[in-house]
C-alpha cells in the first residue's frame, strides 16, 4: 500500500514538473519580449547618462540581473562604450577665421608680439636711414650737400633694397615659429577678378593728388638740403637717367616691404584684437606717420584706408602692391610732366 502511494506521488511530481516547465517555456518568450519592449522605450534615458548613473538607474538583485530581468552590465556596458566613443572623437578642426564673418585668418601671435615687430622695423628704418647711411658717406669723404640729384637717386636705391631685405628679415625672423604662410596670412594669389579692383581703385588718385597739394599749402613745407632730399625736388630737377632709376626703385621695392608690413601684417595682427573698420584706421594713421612729414599725412592716410580697402576684398596682397606702385608712378608722372 505505502509502495502504490509512493510510486504515485512521483508520477504526480512528474506531471507538476512537466507542466510546469511547459508554463516557462510559454511565459519565458512573453517575458522577454515585455522586457526588451520596456528596454526600447526607456533606452533613450540610458545612452544620455553615464554608467554610474545607468547602475543607479537600474540596480542589480541578488542573482545579477536589474530591474528589468536582464544583466544589469548589458545597460552599464553599452552606456560606458557610447560613452567611450563619444569621448575618443578627435576635437573637430577649428577654422581659419574664428568666426565665417571674420575678414583675416585669425593670428597666433599676441600684441606684444605687434609691438615688438613694429618697434624693431621702426628702428630698422630709422638707423639705417639717418645713422649708417650718413655714417658711410662720412667715412668715404662724401660731404652730402654736395651730392648730385643722380646721387641721390643712387642713395634712394640703396635704401629701399636695404629697406626691403630688413623688412623681411625682421618678419621672417620674428614670425617664423607661427608658420604664418600655412595659416592663410600674407596671402599671394595671381587668379582672381582683384585687376578690377585696382583699376577701379586708382580712379581716387586724382582726389588724393588734389588733397597732397591742398595739404602743401596748409602745412608750408621747406625743402630738406640734407642728403635725404624730398623724391619729387629731386625727380622735379633731375634728368632721365635720375627718373628711370626712380622708377624702377621707387615702383617696385616700397611698394613691396611697405604692403608687407603695414597691410599684410599690421592691419591683419590689430583685426584680431579690435573691429575692422578700427584696425583699418588705427594702421593706415602708422602708415601715414612713418614717412614723417606732415605735408603728406592727409593723402597718405586716404591712401592707407584706399589700400586696406582693397586688402580687405580681395584677401590678396598683390593688389595693394601693385596700387602702391601704381601711385607712385603717377605721382613720379604728374612731377615730371607738370610745367613749372
Amino acid at each position: 500500500m505505502s509502495s502504490s502511494l509512493h510510486q504515485l506521488r512521483l508520477a504526480s511530481g512528474r506531471e507538476c514538473s512537466t507542466s510546469y516547465s511547459h508554463v516557462q517555456r510559454i511565459r519565458s518568450p512573453l517575458q522577454r519580449s515585455v522586457s526588451r519592449q520596456e528596454l526600447s522605450h526607456r533606452r533613450p534615458r540610458i545612452t544620455t547618462i553615464g554608467s554610474k548613473d545607468a547602475a543607479a538607474l537600474y540596480p542589480l538583485g541578488d542573482d545579477g540581473a536589474d530591474s528589468l530581468g536582464l544583466p544589469g552590465r548589458v545597460h552599464t556596458d553599452a552606456v560606458s562604450q557610447k560613452d567611450v566613443g563619444r569621448d575618443s572623437k578627435e576635437p573637430e578642426k577649428q577654422p581659419l577665421t574664428s568666426n565665417p564673418q571674420e575678414v583675416f585668418p585669425k593670428v597666433p601671435w599676441s600684441l606684444s608680439k605687434v609691438f615688438q615687430v613694429m618697434t624693431l622695423w621702426l628702428l630698422a628704418y630709422i638707423i639705417i636711414g639717418h645713422v649708417i647711411v650718413p655714417l658711410v658717406l662720412s667715412c668715404l669723404g662724401v660731404d652730402r650737400l654736395e651730392l648730385t640729384v643722380r646721387s641721390h637717386a643712387v642713395l634712394h636705391l640703396c635704401l629701399d633694397v636695404s629697406q626691403l631685405v630688413i623688412t623681411l628679415s625682421i618678419l621672417w625672423s620674428c614670425l617664423r615659429q607661427y608658420r604664418p604662410r600655412s595659416l592663410g596670412l600674407f596671402p599671394v594669389r595671381l587668379r582672381g577678378l582683384w585687376p578690377l579692383a585696382v583699376a577701379l581703385c586708382c580712379a581716387t588718385f586724382p582726389l588724393v593728388d588734389w588733397l597732397a597739394h591742398q595739404s602743401m599749402g596748409w602745412f608750408p613745407y621747406e625743402p630738406d638740403a640734407s642728403w635725404a632730399s624730398n623724391l619729387e625736388h629731386s625727380l622735379s630737377v633731375g634728368d632721365w637717367v635720375t627718373n628711370v632709376a626712380y622708377f624702377s626703385v621707387v615702383s617696385l621695392c616700397a611698394p613691396i616691404w611697405e604692403e608687407a608690413i603695414f597691410r599684410g601684417f599690421l592691419l591683419t595682427s590689430l583685426a584680431r584684437y579690435m573691429p575692422t573698420p578700427a584696425a583699418v584706421a588705427v594702421s593706415s594713421v602708422v602708415f601715414a606717420l612713418c614717412h614723417f612729414r606732415m605735408q603728406t599725412f592727409l593723402p597718405l592716410l586716404v591712401l592707407g584706408v584706399v589700400f586696406s580697402g582693397v586688402f580687405i576684398k580681395t584677401n590678396n596682397l598683390i593688389p595693394p602692391i601693385l596700387l602702391h606702385s601704381a601711385w607712385n608712378m603717377y605721382v613720379l608722372v604728374t612731377l615730371v610732366l607738370r610745367p613749372g
